[in-house]
């Protein structure tokens, strides 16, 4: 599914008007999410779904094509998948 496609199925649950505030709340949410991680904090959305934490990827070094190369310790968000959400991709 893509960014699309979820806007036309929240504009089908009947309780938002047109497919511009459809569009709105979705913008409005990721924003949040965005906003919320960036600053440190976890994102949980439910038991079902899962949460989004920022982390710490540790700095890489190794060989591409026989030229060394160093990356820099960075920030990354993470998702990690509520057990209710694991279970029921396993099934």
């Amino acid at each position: 599914m893509n960014r699309k496609e979820l806007i036309n199925r929240i504009y089908e649950l009947d309780c938002i008007s047109t497919k511009a505030d459809a569009t709105k709340v979705l913008d409005k949410v990721i924003d949040e999410i965005i906003t919320s991680v960036k600053a440190g904090e976890k994102v949980t959305l439910g038991e079902k779904f899962g949460s989004f934490v920022a982390a710490t990827q540790k700095a890489k070094s190794g060989k591409v094509n026989g030229v060394a190369y160093t990356s820099a310790e960075k920030q990354v968000i993470r998702f990690r998948p509520s057990a209710v959400l694991k279970r029921f991709m396993a099934e």
